[in-house]
């Protein structure tokens, strides 16, 4: 099953709902004095236009809430506050360009991981001769005592470890997985224990995150709020596309 998760842009001036061709158009022709490039604008609108496998590893490593919202409802973004999803994208392309001449070298590579119940695809970032890379664009890079903090993140850890579950069920043998992390500023990476990577439990922990999923959208019930923010509060501010119907939903006494 493939889903489409946004709908068009919301005009940054008019504060109007258009599809994302007739922004482009509009940018194209300089209707509006609109700051925002269209080099920009048709890059995002090629990312957003894109169809979504489900179910899929990042869907289920994201938050549940705004999967079930934004296949509820018809979503409208500002364009101007997708630069982070502008800047991973140009961040993915530069590094995967470096790395797709390399013949023994898998890059953006689709993958497919076996659950007990289910078969989730993917598609990985980077993988040569046992080591997995997956990269990830952020906003900024905490230190204390010279450690980045907060980092890496729970829900990137089983990102990584269900690529490697696919790439162990397909034949290779994993030796490193890493998490490369890009800041505007800085840069960090990673490495992820191998015992905590192919730990069984991210399989398990998956089956469960799905069958709730999937419970939700069957019942038309949104998952709580309570137990996504405990895991996705990193999200809210800056990388949530539902935040608004999120947060209209508790206020009219949703959970």
């Amino acid at each position: 099953r493939r889903i489409k998760m946004i709908k068009g842009f919301r005009c940054s001036l008019t504060d109007e709902n258009v599809s994302f061709d007739e922004c482009v158009k509009c940018s194209e022709a300089g209707v509006l004095p609109c700051k925002l490039t269209t080099t920009y604008l048709q890059l995002l609108s090629s990312n957003l236009t894109e169809e979504h496998s489900f179910p899929s590893v990042s869907v289920l490593t994201n938050c549940p809430r705004q999967l079930f919202f934004t296949r509820k409802n018809d979503v409208f973004v500002k364009p101007s506050d997708m630069y982070y999803m502008f800047r991973g994208t140009m961040i993915h392309g530069i590094l995967s360009k470096l790395k797709e001449d390399d013949p023994e070298a898998m890059v953006e590579q689709p993958i497919t991981v076996k659950l007990s119940n289910y078969s989730l695809s993917g598609r990985i970032d980077y993988y040569k001769k046992g080591h997995l890379v997956d990269y990830k664009n952020i906003s900024e890079i905490y230190y204390k005592g010279g450690k980045a903090m907060y980092l890496p993140k729970p829900a990137h850890i089983q990102q990584v470890s269900l690529y490697a579950w696919g790439l162990t069920q397909a034949g290779e043998k994993i030796e490193k997985v890493s998490i490369e992390y890009y800041s505007p500023s800085d840069m960090v990476q990673c490495d992820i224990p191998l015992k905590d990577v192919l730990s069984e439990k991210y399989l398990k922990l998956a089956e469960l995150q799905l069958n709730k999923i999937l419970t939700a959208i069957n019942t038309d019930t949104a998952p709580k709020y309570q137990n996504c923010i405990s895991e996705f509060e990193w999200m809210c501010d800056k990388y949530c596309v539902v935040k608004d119907i999120c947060m209209k939903h508790l206020k009219k006494g949703g959970e």
